[in-house]
């Protein structure tokens, strides 16, 4: 015979029953103490919000249960559980949830002025004054949390060069003087500076994924060959929207080579590109300003072939035969050279290759360097951030 176990539960062992007393006990309808194994049928959220609507509505209980089909236990529960959501007590309204903070608003205030005071303060440093003034041992991991939570995330410095305040104000000098520029006076200017490219560019980073505790594979490893597996260092120039003569420099360049750059190459660009009177641009480098290379070019300004600016020291940033180096470094790695000799082939046949829009993009960026100059007070700038102010796209 089977017995209902889901039905019927026992106050004394099984054994003990006799045979008749377990017929009897089977006709017999479950006693009071019964426990139903059965599980409870969970209200769907359309029964649970009709049960509120009409309890919001003032409907009678006895309707409620006629409409919904449910029990008047199930209705009592569900408003139970509305007045306990809609108002709960002040005990369990002014209970937090959670580990209680270790750190009070004082601390974390603490926390963060000192990392603004000085931003180059790391996660130790700050643990250790927090412990010097109030006596707390913080971790590393909720210090920079604070911070976190405060929008100071760590990061890696940008490399600029030192600034002096001399420095400072002849960078601010020279954006006051170009800053009223049209785009038509920028594309008077002739544009050089020299660069060296290496045949195995490691400087430049390289991001990839990998799992924890994963080993390493030949796709997360950038290798590097000491001193770049060869090099060369190029001159070359470029004003308005062409590009000028671009020259291959043996050995180290000294200001004979240089002047030699000059009366071969740096001249005769600027009267192809330009034809009339032009503008010549040179950082301040030793070789440049040497008595032999300033007097050549003080005899062309004086015949009024050409006139010179002034260029503020420590600023590669203005200058946008930078920038224009940067993307022909960018082109000739992704053309992954082999050999020093296609290096230098690559090098040559990507600089004749620039479009017109590069240029075009690398003087209108000008008036936005005089801007972010002066704003910066002949200071440090972030330029991405300038242009998104202005609303222009470079690169």
């Amino acid at each position: 015979m089977n017995i209902n176990m889901k039905e019927t539960t026992f106050t004394f062992p099984l054994y003990l029953w006799s045979s008749s007393t377990l017929k009897i006990a089977m006709i017999l309808p479950p006693p009071k103490c019964a426990v139903r194994l059965v599980p409870r049928k969970r209200l769907s959220k359309a029964q649970t919000a009709s049960i509120i609507a009409l309890k919001e509505a003032c409907v009678e209980l006895e309707r409620i249960i006629q409409i919904t089909g449910t029990s008047r236990a199930t209705v009592f529960r569900v408003l139970r559980s509305m007045k306990q959501t809609a108002s709960p007590t002040p005990h369990t309204a002014n209970k937090s949830i959670g580990r209680p903070r270790k750190t009070t608003v004082e601390m974390d205030n603490f926390i963060v002025e000192s990392v603004e005071s000085n931003r180059k303060l790391l996660p130790k440093e700050v643990q250790k004054m927090v412990k010097e003034k109030f006596g707390v041992s913080l971790s590393l991991s909720r210090i920079r949390l604070r911070l976190q939570l405060a929008g100071l995330h760590g990061c890696v410095c940008v490399r600029k060069p030192l600034l002096t305040m001399v420095n400072k104000l002849k960078r601010l000098h020279w954006a006051y003087l170009h800053r009223n520029w049209t785009i038509a006076q920028w594309k008077q200017v002739l544009w050089s500076d020299e660069k060296k490219f290496e045949l195995f560019n490691s400087k430049r980073r390289t991001y990839c994924r990998r799992r924890k505790g994963e080993a390493l594979r030949e796709d997360t490893v950038q290798a590097t060959v000491k001193h770049g597996g060869g090099s060369a260092m190029f001159w070359g120039c470029f004003g308005g929207l062409g590009m000028g003569d671009i020259f291959q420099v043996h050995g180290i360049m000294k200001k004979e080579e240089y002047h030699s750059i000059l009366v071969r190459h740096a001249i005769p660009s600027g009267n192809r590109l330009f034809g009339g009177v032009w503008m010549f641009q040179q950082d301040n480098d030793p070789k440049h300003t040497s008595n032999l290379c300033r007097t050549y070019l003080d005899r062309k300004v004086q015949a009024g072939q050409i006139t010179h600016m002034i260029w503020p020291p420590q600023s590669p940033d203005l200058s946008p035969i930078e920038l224009l180096w940067e993307e022909v470094d960018r082109q000739v790695q992704a053309k992954r050279p082999t050999s020093l000799e296609k290096l230098v082939a690559i090098v040559k046949e990507t600089w004749n290759e620039i479009s017109e829009d590069v240029l075009e993009k690398l003087l209108h960026r000008m008036p936005l360097l005089c801007q972010a100059v002066i704003d910066a007070e002949g200071g440090y700038f972030d330029e991405k951030l300038a242009a998104q102010k202005k609303q222009l796209v470079y690169h």
